[in-house]
């Protein structure tokens, strides 16, 4: 049996891209900060099981993402855990 080595570079990197697509696609259809938080969420979960800095890679994010989506992070931030968004 071989042995598969993973580096926490590579891993740091999937996670910021998955960050990336993540927010990207949500604005995209209308920024719902719900979803983003969702996906925060589940991102940060993944860079603290493998000992990574989180708030680095969401850093990358918002540098690789630019200043105009920076307030749908933002907004997903800051929504209380079980926070509802009122609906048109």
């Amino acid at each position: 049996m071989g042995l598969d080595v993973v580096f926490k570079a590579e891993v740091g990197a999937a996670i910021l891209a998955s960050v990336v697509l993540t927010v990207r696609s949500a604005q995209r259809q209308g920024g719902d900060p719900l979803f983003v938080a969702g996906a925060l969420a589940i991102a940060e979960h993944n860079a603290l099981a493998f000992g990574l800095d989180w708030l680095g890679i969401l850093g990358g994010a918002r540098a690789a993402l630019g200043s105009d989506v920076g307030a749908l992070i933002d907004q997903a931030l800051t929504l209380a855990p079980g926070a509802r968004i009122a609906s048109d």
